[in-house]
């Protein structure tokens, strides 16, 4: 599967990663990082593989780096 990966940071402190297929569908899923805050964690990815069916991706740090 190919994709872009996307990394860049929202204001100063909240750093995201953005995955873009190749073949785009145009809806967007956002992967929630739970108890996982500290460093980018993208769940809808891990756990959904919406890569594959062509949505875009992002995952956050939410602001909180360890």
């Amino acid at each position: 599967m190919h994709h872009c990966k996307v990394a860049g940071v929202i204001g100063s402190e909240i750093h995201f990663e953005l995955l873009l297929p190749e073949k785009w569908n145009g809806k967007f899923v956002f992967g929630g990082g739970g108890g996982f805050a500290g460093s980018i964690v993208n769940a809808a990815q891990d756990f959904f593989g919406p890569l594959q069916m062509y949505y875009a991706t992002v995952g956050t740090d939410t602001g909180y780096q360890t």
